[in-house]
């Protein structure tokens, strides 16, 4: 992967840790669970579709989140994921190995949150 971006922004009084975000081109193989998660609107969420990395390949990313978090990524594109590996709101599948492309990092004050495009289905267990 070969980094495209990189943004910075100083703490607040607030918060005061950084805000990074990390962009890059390329893509990687990950192995990990698929969750569909439903709509929240107390949360104030739509669906989507989230990747938690198995914790031995965290290492592979280019970017880690200091332990503070697990790394979870969310698809960029949902139905294209749905759709290849067959899932609707509510489901799990775990041990799924798949290809990424142009991953994207941002380790917030209060959260972690990085995206992707989903490629395709290496193996799935």
């Amino acid at each position: 992967m070969k980094v495209v971006e990189i943004q910075a922004f100083q703490g607040t009084p607030d918060y005061d840790l950084d805000t990074v975000l990390v962009e890059f081109s390329g893509s990687i193989t990950l192995t990990g669970t698929v969750k569909y998660l439903p709509e929240d609107r107390n949360f104030g969420s739509d669906q989507m579709v989230v990747f938690e990395v198995n914790a031995l390949e965290e290492r592979n990313l280019p970017v880690s989140h200091h332990d503070r978090w697990e790394q979870t990524i969310m698809f960029r594109n949902r139905e294209e994921v749905s759709s290849s590996l067959q899932i609707k709101s509510g489901d799990v599948r775990e041990n799924v190995t798949i290809l990424l492309e142009d991953y994207k990092y941002a380790f917030l004050p209060t959260d972690a949150i990085s995206t992707a495009d989903f490629v395709r289905i290496i193996d799935e267990k």
